[in-house]
């Protein structure tokens, strides 16, 4: 590798451990992470080339899930889909981006997260997505939701804006515009949130950071123990205050 290179990639990871501090931090503090540009420039054009160039027949109908089965409905949702794989370098590239983005999330914030799940959204003029959240009672293995934005050039008015509804009472929803390269993190168990009707053609990443518990216990009620949560990854809260990092007292401290 040239030094040109190892100058380059260095740079890049300098800037990456910038924003990801910002996101660790805000998560801490606020439980979601808004950011405009948040996402490498280079990073956020190879993804949008790239989903541009994916053939319409393979966005599929999207689906939502309720009692542990996978159903469609149009009434919920009307986006199309497509997952993303590590069969292309902008595939690779940007899977590299977020293990980078995990791998630094769980050791700010000592979470225990391994395995990360993402797709390409489509909203076409019209589409929607009601309010919902991203972790189901069922199975709570999605701790982060991640959605980043590829529109250049998007305007007010073109609608398609994702509003985070804050567990706070009387608290102000959150509007974020779908902006090239903004990036939006949040816990999935705590916000529902929703996505306007768009009146342009809309495009999105969104991907959830994940815990997998293929050895929990049947023991419900253990399972909901800060101590059990800590110990295998999940974000425990703090049941006096409803604090999200168990560990809130810890990490003050440092």
């Amino acid at each position: 590798m040239k030094n040109s290179e190892i100058c380059l990639l260095k740079t890049v990871e300098s800037e990456n451990s910038i924003m990801f501090n910002t996101f660790s931090h805000d998560i801490f503090k606020k439980g979601y992470s808004i950011h405009p540009n948040g996402l490498p420039s280079d990073l956020a054009d190879m993804l949008w080339n790239h989903a541009r160039d994916i053939p319409a027949e393979d966005y599929k109908k999207s689906g939502v899930d309720r009692d542990n089965e996978h159903t469609l409905d149009s009434e919920a949702r009307t986006d199309k889909v497509c997952w993303i794989d590590t069969e292309t370098q902008v595939g690779k590239s940007w899977i590299h981006w977020t293990d980078s983005l995990k791998n630094h999330l769980n050791k700010s914030l000592f979470l225990g997260m391994n395995k990360f799940e993402s797709h390409f959204s489509f909203y076409g003029k019209g589409d929607f997505y009601k309010k919902h959240r991203d972790a189901f009672s069922v199975e709570d293995n999605r701790i982060f939701t991640l959605i980043v934005y590829l529109n250049p050039e998007w305007q007010d008015g073109h609608g398609g804006e994702l509003i985070i509804y804050s567990r706070e009472i009387n608290s102000p929803a959150i509007k974020v515009k779908s902006m090239f390269g903004t990036v939006v993190l949040f816990l999935s168990e705590e916000f529902s949130h929703e996505v306007l009707p768009a009146h342009q053609d809309r495009l999105s990443i969104a991907g959830c950071f994940c815990v997998n518990r293929s050895s929990t216990p049947n023991d419900q009620e253990a399972i909901q123990q800060p101590e059990y949560r800590y110990q295998h990854g999940g974000y425990p809260h703090n049941p006096k205050n409803g604090s999200w990092p168990y560990l809130a007292r810890q990490l003050e401290a440092v």
